[in-house]
């Protein structure tokens, strides 16, 4: 059986404006989530000056997903160890993958492909 996932991209000029508002899009992806029976939504903040991305991820599924996709992701604590303002568990940097088309999608079917399930139904 498919494990029904979304992929949702968040295009900016910067990032802060976005993970200052944090806790309030992980309810908002929490909702969607049950709204939608989703078993994983991954939002992509996608800097499109810097070229870099990161994935809001609200559970131990989408964690899970992300760190099979993107293993070489990076949590923003890991990051910043020193500025309070990055110290977000749940924040996965992932590098230059701006792309949902070619850079987003290809590693979270190869994760699918490779066995990955999540945990619990939605």
């Amino acid at each position: 059986a498919q494990s029904p996932i979304a992929i949702a991209v968040i295009e900016t000029t910067s990032t802060a404006p976005v993970l200052s508002r944090t806790k309030e899009i992980q309810d908002e992806i929490r909702r969607v989530k049950k709204a939608r029976s989703l078993h994983v939504l991954l939002l992509a903040v996608v800097d499109i000056v810097r070229l870099e991305t990161l994935l809001i991820l609200t559970d131990a599924d989408e964690r899970s997903l992300a760190a099979v996709s993107f293993p070489d992701g990076k949590h923003m604590e890991e990051i910043h160890p020193l500025d309070e303002s990055y110290t977000h568990p749940n924040v996965l940097a992932i590098g230059a993958k701006v792309s949902r088309k070619l850079d987003l999608v290809p590693p979270v079917q190869r994760a699918f492909m490779g066995g990955w399930k999540p945990s619990h139904p939605a």
